[in-house]
């Protein structure tokens, strides 16, 4: 089951996000996510939070149509996205596409990413300008924990950034310009930042620890 999670952070991409929902099982917003659903003209089935960023004209509306709203109270361990994506894992989700999940809120941005890597369903994160993508070997869909990006047509030399989330980190890469070997037992940090997918396919072998890769949003993951 495929599930479209958004947040209340910056908008989402319009056309990526309303493809996402059409293809999508399920939709759930977390608290105030539900605001950018009803500009958009989504109905989403789950609403969940504590309820302090959805307008109350926008909840009327949504249990006006019977969206499932699912109330936390506003003191609580857990924010208001990561109750979201732990309840599309319940409901069965196998993948998670995430919308609005970024903004300039930074530990609010990072602690999504550490969210993510505990969770055991793939799942793809995007903003206006990239996708990110957090990779281990729970929650990995490739075999292996082998991710491929495949560019567009003539859309090769795009951007991509590989980052450890958690250590130690074993990769191998092909595929791109500057291509990684990072071993278990470096001492050193590793990070690749704005290196290049240059042919029509990059790898990236992820065999221990934990990574995120944040691709131009030209570039896509596949099996």
């Amino acid at each position: 089951m495929r599930i479209t999670v958004i947040a209340n952070a910056l908008p989402p991409p319009k056309e990526v996000f309303l493809r996402s929902c059409r293809e999508s099982d399920l939709v759930l917003a977390a608290d105030g996510g539900a605001n950018f659903c009803r500009d958009l003209g989504i109905t989403p089935h789950w609403i969940i939070g504590d309820l302090d960023s959805i307008s109350a004209s926008n909840l009327d509306f949504f249990q006006s149509v019977h969206s499932i709203v699912y109330r936390f109270p506003v003191e609580k361990d857990e924010t208001d996205l990561e109750l979201a994506l732990k309840q599309a894992v319940r409901l069965g989700a196998d993948k998670i596409h995430l919308f609005s999940w970024a903004d300039e809120r930074v530990d609010y941005s990072l602690g999504t990413l550490f969210v993510v890597n505990t969770l055991s369903v793939p799942i793809e994160l995007y903003t206006q300008r990239a996708h990110v993508f957090v990779v281990n070997r729970k929650s990995s869909p490739w075999r292996d924990s082998v991710t491929k990006f495949k560019t567009n047509r003539g859309k090769q030399n795009r951007k991509i950034s590989i980052f450890p989330l958690i250590g130690p980190v074993t990769l191998k890469t092909k595929g791109l310009k500057w291509n990684l070997n990072w071993r278990k037992g470096d001492s050193v940090q590793r990070i690749s930042q704005s290196n290049e997918i240059i042919g029509k396919e990059a790898e990236i072998h992820c065999k221990s620890g934990a990574i995120f890769i944040v691709v131009d949003a030209s570039a896509r993951p596949h099996s």
